[in-house]
């Protein structure tokens, strides 16, 4: 890791680099152009309207009447709307992350370990669950 940060550093020192930084670079270009399975994995995959607003999530704050498609109230409680597979995928991505944490640090026994997680992984809830959650406030 030392010698990662020392080249980094001594990048940033490069006199042919017209003054820029690594700063100045778009990493999520980087992302899909160097590590596209990562980036679909763990960013596009979670990142969507949790971090970037989109119609679908303005339209979730809002009930509708399907018939009028009018606005008739505020959704004001937690929004579990895929909560499944938000936690489906985070499990997911530690389990992968486990191999290489494990060849790193020598446990001998974790390949096992890891098959098994596996497969607990496969009895996990396909759906979302069918629980409404609603707010009640008191005047």
């Amino acid at each position: 890791m030392e010698a990662t940060i020392k080249a980094v550093d001594t990048m940033e020192n490069d006199p042919g680099r017209n003054g820029r930084t690594l700063a100045d670079v778009t990493w999520a270009d980087v992302a899909v152009k160097y590590c596209k399975d990562l980036y679909e994995l763990l960013y596009r995959r979670l990142s969507s309207d949790g971090t970037h607003t989109t119609l679908d999530s303005i339209d979730r704050v809002f009930d509708n009447d399907p018939a009028t498609k009018n606005i008739t109230g505020l959704k004001v409680g937690p929004d579990i709307l895929g909560l499944v597979e938000t936690l489906k995928a985070a499990c997911l991505m530690f389990i992968w992350a486990a191999e290489p944490f494990a060849l790193v640090y020598n446990q001998t026994d974790a390949q096992t370990r890891i098959e098994k997680m596996m497969e607990r992984f496969k009895t996990l809830p396909p759906d979302e669950p069918s629980v409404t959650v609603v707010a009640n406030f008191r005047s």
